[in-house]
């Protein structure tokens, strides 16, 4: 089991993850109360993935329902887990506005059917299965 530094320097930042798109490196926000893993089409495009889509989703997130493409991935790697064939959900971040500065999120989706221990008082992180 590899336990991954994290840090967190005010109550506004979030837990980044380094992840993996088809061997393309990828920053995303681990977030626990997401059901999907969302990532920008941006970095999507950036790493060689074919966006064309007709399976459409539609998410709730805090600002509201979005609709996404689903998009499966070769590979798809992050926190040490390896999942071929994973779908993710493929958001336009810059046409909706959102600016940021990591290119998704990391949610439930990937992390279900493990364990995911996150010690705060060492700034580490680990998943299980």
């Amino acid at each position: 089991m590899k336990k991954f530094k994290f840090q967190i320097n005010s109550e506004d930042d979030l837990i980044l993850i380094e992840a993996f798109v088809n061997g393309y490196r990828i920053k995303l926000a681990l977030d626990t109360a997401a059901s999907h893993t969302v990532v920008d089409t941006t970095a999507l495009m950036i790493a060689g993935m074919d966006l064309e889509s007709n399976n459409k989703v539609k998410i709730e997130t805090a600002s509201g329902i979005i609709e996404a493409n689903k998009i499966k991935t070769n590979i798809f790697n992050a926190l040490g887990l390896t999942k071929p064939n994973f779908e993710i959900s493929a958001y336009d971040f810059l046409s909706a506005g959102l600016l940021v500065e990591i290119d998704g999120v990391l949610g439930l989706d990937f992390l279900k059917n493990n364990i995911l221990t996150i010690d705060f008082i060492k700034s580490e992180l680990w998943l299980k299965k």
